[in-house]
C-alpha cells in the first residue's frame, strides 16, 4: 500500500521566466530555418513572413501545454501545469488556457493570412463593409490583438501574488507547479540498542 503525500509547489516568477527562455533557446533556430525555407519560394515581404510563420510555428509549438501540460522547457526545469487545487489538469481547461494565453498571435495569424491577395480579392467579390478602406484590412482584429498581449504581459505580474497565477491561469483555474516531493507516513521509529549476549558478558568477568 501506498503511504504518501504529495506536496505539488507552486512555480515563481523566477522559474517561469527560465523556463520562457530554455523555449526561446530551443524555439528560435527552428524558427530562423522555416522562415529561410520559406523565403527562397515564397514571394511574400520579410515582414509578412516573419509574422506569418514566426505566431503560426510558436501556436504549434505552444500546442505542447494542450498535448502534455507543458512545453519543452517547462518539462527541462520540472513543471507542468496543474488545476489549481493540485490535480491533473483536464483537456478542456488546458485548451482555454491555452486560447487566452495565445489569443493575439491568433489574432496576429489572422491579420496576416488577410494580407494575401487572392483573400483580398475573394472578399472584394463579396463586398466586405466592416474592414477599413481595403478588405480585410481588420484594423479592429489588430487592435484587440494589442490589448490581447498587453493582457498576458500584465497578468504575468500577478504571479507576484502568494497564488502565483497569470492571468491566464485564473481563467482556466490552473497553475504552473514546480516537481513535487514525497513524504511517507511513518511513524516514529526509535533507534534500538544492538541486542548483547548475556553469555560473554559472564565469560568476559569470570575469573
Amino acid at each position: 500500500m501506498d503511504n504518501t503525500v504529495s506536496h505539488p509547489l507552486r512555480a515563481g516568477v523566477a522559474i517561469r521566466v527560465a523556463a520562457t527562455l530554455l523555449d526561446l533557446a530551443i524555439f528560435t533556430p527552428l524558427l530562423f530555418f522555416a522562415a529561410a525555407n520559406v523565403g527562397r519560394w515564397m514571394d511574400a515581404s520579410p515582414v509578412w513572413i516573419s509574422v506569418m510563420i514566426g505566431n503560426g510555428m510558436a501556436l504549434l509549438y505552444s500546442l505542447s501545454e494542450v498535448a502534455f501540460a507543458a512545453t519543452p522547457g517547462k518539462l527541462l526545469l520540472g513543471l507542468r501545469i496543474v488545476a489549481a487545487d493540485g490535480q491533473p489538469a483536464v483537456s478542456s481547461a488546458l485548451l482555454l488556457r491555452f486560447l487566452a494565453k495565445h489569443a493575439w498571435r491568433v489574432c496576429a495569424l489572422v491579420a496576416a493570412v488577410s494580407d494575401v491577395l487572392s483573400v483580398r480579392l475573394i472578399a472584394a467579390q463579396f463586398g466586405f463593409a466592416v474592414f477599413r478602406d481595403s478588405p480585410l484590412d481588420f484594423v479592429t482584429l489588430r487592435a484587440v490583438g494589442e490589448l490581447a498581449l498587453l493582457g498576458v504581459v500584465a497578468g504575468f505580474f500577478l504571479t507576484l501574488r502568494p497564488r502565483r497565477q497569470t492571468l491566464h491561469d485564473l481563467l482556466s483555474d490552473t497553475c504552473v507547479s514546480r516537481r513535487t516531493f514525497s513524504l511517507a507516513k511513518r511513524g516514529f521509529e526509535p533507534v534500538l540498542p544492538r541486542p548483547v549476549l548475556i553469555e560473554s558478558v559472564e565469560q568476559r568477568i569470570s575469573p
